[in-house]
């Protein structure tokens, strides 16, 4: 068996605010429309450190690379239609940072890909975001093999980092609600939460304004307590969340 590894990195500036980029990345889909080769999108786990302004949401996303995988490799990376990357997402609300990281659990053994993402104000224009997106890669596989893993790896970290920066794109033209306030917890994230967290434990709510009405969180928090008990699946419609059948 042979070892190899490799490492990338690249960057898009957005022309729009943290708080919108943020909110596209949310709520990107995975439809056709948004990331072709993005299947499914499912949360597994949550947490909040409301004094570090700071929330995890941990995902399993699931891709059909299998134009991707080298037939030669298709032994080792399996199923490739069927690839699961497991997604740690850091919230840092306060500081306008976001976080994800990705490493696959598919054909892991023989291949570990970690590609890491962070969403910040420009330095130089706290109107845009930077989008940086570093990866890194390493092979065991039987000698000869080893440059074929690595372009394969890089072939994805290539196609996540397009597809991610037209997904963005193309959800801020649509869905962005233009609602967040700078400093304060989003509110896809406290919907989120409310589905199994008392409301008082959650951060403040952003001074009233007129728009968010104690009614309508209210409604918020009975819809979400209805569909707590069930896996949730993000769709493409803004805000909705679908409910999936277990069987």
């Amino acid at each position: 068996m042979g070892r190899a590894s490799a490492s990338d990195e690249d960057e898009h500036k957005h022309a729009r605010s943290w708080e919108e980029t943020v909110e596209a990345v949310w709520r990107r889909h995975a439809r056709a429309s948004r990331f072709p080769q993005r299947e499914d999108v499912r949360v597994t786990a949550k947490r909040i450190v409301v004094e570090e302004g700071l929330a995890v949401v941990e995902r399993k996303v699931v891709y059909n690379y299998s134009e991707l995988v080298p037939l030669l490799l298709q032994g080792n990376v399996n199923p490739a239609d069927k690839f699961v990357l497991v997604e740690t997402m850091k919230f840092r609300w306060k500081e306008r940072n976001l976080e994800i990281v990705a490493v696959n659990e598919t054909g892991r053994s023989s291949v570990m890909y970690e590609e890491a993402v962070q969403f910040y104000p420009h330095p130089e224009n706290s109107n845009w975001t930077v989008m940086r997106q570093c990866g890194s890669y390493e092979v065991d596989l039987f000698f000869g093999l080893e440059t074929m893993g690595l372009d394969m790896c890089r072939s994805i970290f290539r196609m996540n980092f397009n597809n991610n920066v037209d997904a963005d794109a193309s959800m801020m033209q649509e869905y962005v609600s233009n609602k967040e306030v700078p400093g304060y917890f989003p509110t896809y994230l406290r919907d989120l939460f409310l589905q199994d967290t008392d409301p008082s434990l959650l951060p403040p709510l952003p001074p009233q304004d007129g728009k968010t009405s104690d009614t309508e969180l209210t409604f918020a928090a009975v819809k979400a307590n209805q569909i707590h008990a069930d896996p949730v699946r993000f769709w493409d419609q803004g805000m909705s969340m679908e409910k999936e059948e277990v069987s």
